[in-house]
């Protein structure tokens, strides 16, 4: 029999680690996943990143508002999320964002579970059209005028959104189902995809073990396809702390998505008007607001912790942001 080295022996006994710093100091390729890579090798994919990233083939994606654009929250592969509680317009400034990324000629797909289509293309021929009120149905019988000249201004961008959203009608409300239509986009080169509400899915009855195995798989077409993914979700359940306070342990599904995801904001909708002091590009200044978005984790970008104002202008349903609050 063959004497065994302190090399094999530490592969014997399952020490990978121990076995690649042997394999180092004998000049030998570091075992890496249970394989041998070269350093040249191991360099060369990150040498091909940096320049993808040099030549914008990479590139974040940008949010159509400046302070939550610097968080850089959607990078390639990335896992967003954003949180709130029920009817706090999460899905509103989603909706908003995407409208933004389409017609910037970003690829990108939504699947919708709480309403069928048609509710989503009147909030977008309402954003599109600046006019609020379209989401009525009351002021859609009396003005019809108002949705036919919107609707002819804005038919192509209107097509192209119409195009791009799944709901409920189209995938099951399960993990499966999520994670096939999410490995499918993916495969086709989508650049963002959104699924509004997370929630909505049926996780089974051991939901933590399923949602961790969903974001697990779901992680893995991400990096290979260079698509980042945003889940709307809510409020893990009871009253929900202070906004200062919020962690991802506030999020539902806190257990399995914590580790996963890169970025997390929660949006709040106040009662009364707030007023806070807040850092813009001249300096700083006073506002009044309706909302704030919370930067939980930022993994990449800036304003770490810190909280952002917005108003809804609720004349043309569109979100202004105001700054950064002291």
């Amino acid at each position: 029999m063959a004497k065994l080295d302190a090399n094999d022996v530490a592969r014997e006994r399952g020490s990978v680690g121990l076995a690649a710093e042997l394999d180092a100091k004998q000049g030998a390729a570091p075992v890496v996943g249970g394989r041998k890579h070269t350093r040249k090798k191991l360099l060369a994919g990150f040498r091909q990143a940096l320049d993808d990233t040099y030549s914008g083939r990479n590139a974040t994606v940008p949010w159509p508002w400046r302070y939550l654009n610097q968080t850089e929250s959607l990078c390639p592969g990335d896992v967003t999320v954003v949180a709130g509680l029920p009817g706090h317009t999460k899905s509103l400034i989603i909706q908003e964002a995407i409208l933004s990324w389409l017609i910037g000629g970003i690829d990108c797909r939504v699947l919708f579970y709480e309403k069928d289509r048609n509710f989503y293309l009147r909030r977008a021929l309402a954003q599109l059209g600046e006019n609020g009120r379209l989401t009525s149905r009351e002021h859609l019988r009396r003005h019809q005028a108002d949705a036919e000249a919107a609707l002819q201004a804005n038919e192509d961008r209107l097509g192209d959104f119409a195009e791009r959203i799944s709901d409920i009608h189209d995938i099951e409300p399960t993990l499966d189902a999520m994670l096939g239509w999410i490995q499918k986009q993916c495969a086709a080169g989508v650049r963002i995809i959104v699924v509004d509400p997370v929630t909505a899915a049926d996780a089974g009855d051991k939901p933590w073990n399923s949602e961790r195995r969903f974001l697990a798989d779901a992680r893995k077409a991400l990096d290979k396809s260079g698509t980042t993914l945003v889940l709307v979700t809510h409020n893990r359940g009871g009253a929900p702390r202070r906004l200062q306070d919020l962690t991802i342990d506030d999020i539902a599904g806190a257990r399995a998505q914590g580790r996963f995801i890169d970025s997390c904001f929660w949006i709040y909708t106040h009662g009364d008007e707030q007023e806070s002091e807040v850092i813009q590009s001249v300096g700083r200044c006073t506002v009044t607001h309706d909302r704030t978005i919370r930067l939980i984790k930022v993994r990449d970008g800036n304003w770490q912790g810190r909280s952002l104002a917005y108003s809804l202008d609720g004349e043309k349903l569109r979100f202004v942001e105001h700054g950064v609050i002291v």
